[in-house]
């Protein structure tokens, strides 16, 4: 029953993301958040929103969770990514940063909050396999050892290779950084594609202080390119080749 959910909920978020981005510029990063009932765009709250830079007014945002009977609160959000920049030739690079929080006692009961972050239209890298790279880091503050956040990264959403999941937890109530990383084989990266990084916060009350989370999340494909071979070298080595079998042939009828 909770796969069947769980597939009902990637497909709903697979025709939303494809809505989404016939009503928007392709190729622009897109977010989404999700409570529990499924995706709901925050693009409207975007106060900048391009193919390089996506910006975000936290206090209508926040105003919107509240009023949804989310516990969360944001400090920050933004993302940002190398889509058509000369650093693109090689890798493309979607990362999503900000804090999130709650202080214990105010705000509602719901601790579920997943976002996520699509951006389509990559051109490059391309070739016949490669490698997506999830990262993600965690700035703990009050957080009782064990909660944090959960991350991953996917290639062509929703069918496409994953990073991840995997835990960025805190391990103790003072502040302290946490990391993880995970990575998965995409063969073969054709253009064009689309890059996606999700994160679900699952933050817990310690009965007295604000606790928050300073996170970030970088997704990272790399592709190995297929050199292209010089005509010159290819008529020496055609040559070469030629001439080995001749001389084979000639110790045969020797």
């Amino acid at each position: 029953m909770a796969q069947w959910r769980r597939l009902c909920f990637i497909l709903a978020l697979s025709a939303f993301i494809g809505l989404k981005a016939t009503e928007a510029r392709a190729g622009v990063i897109m977010m989404l958040i999700d409570l529990g009932g499924g995706p709901i765009s925050i693009d409207g709250f975007a106060t900048t929103q391009t193919a390089n830079v996506y910006s975000i007014d936290v206090v209508g945002l926040n105003g919107a969770l509240a009023a949804a009977g989310s516990a969360y609160q944001f400090a920050s959000l933004g993302g940002d990514s190398n889509q058509g920049l000369a650093s693109n030739a090689t890798e493309a690079d979607l990362n999503v940063h900000g804090g999130i929080f709650h202080q214990d006692g105010v705000g509602g009961a719901n601790f579920f909050l997943r976002l996520f972050e699509v951006q389509d239209g990559w051109a490059s890298p391309t070739g016949p396999a490669g490698t997506l790279a999830s990262s993600s880091t965690g700035n703990f503050n009050n957080q009782t050892p064990g909660g944090g956040h959960e991350a991953s990264s996917q290639y062509n959403p929703p069918g496409g290779p994953i990073a991840g999941p995997y835990s960025v937890l805190s391990t103790t109530t003072d502040p302290n950084p946490q990391g993880g990383t995970a990575s998965v084989g995409v063969a073969p990266v054709t253009a064009l594609f689309t890059l996606q990084n999700v994160l679900t916060f699952a933050l817990t009350p310690n009965g007295v202080q604000t606790v928050s989370d300073g996170f970030s999340l970088e997704a990272k494909l790399t592709a190995q390119n297929i050199p292209e071979l010089d005509p010159g070298s290819m008529a020496s080595a055609l040559s070469l080749l030629v001439g080995s079998m001749l001389t084979l042939a000639g110790r045969r009828r020797k």
